[in-house]
């Protein structure tokens, strides 16, 4: 079974902490691979969610970030220019 994948965006929180993704990459790639992603907002839960593409069309993974900020981090225009 492969984990998830600890990616670190370079931002930083209130406490100078780096802010950290999981994506979980289904089938061992790596965040080299990824494409393109999608983002679904759950507001009973408060959370983002969605899954990464590689340059083919294929889903590779999935991702769960309570931060708007970070995936726009990681997947730039995801949210519209």
């Amino acid at each position: 079974m492969l984990s998830p994948v600890l990616i670190t965006t370079g931002k930083r929180n209130s406490k100078g902490r780096s802010k950290n993704m999981f994506i979980d990459f289904w089938y061992g790639n790596t965040k080299n691979d990824i494409a393109y992603a999608d983002c679904f907002f759950y507001p009973n839960n408060g959370y983002y969610s969605g899954n990464v593409y590689d340059k083919t069309g294929k889903p590779i993974g999935d991702y769960t970030e309570r931060d708007s900020a970070i995936i726009e981090t990681e997947f730039p225009g995801i949210f519209g220019e």
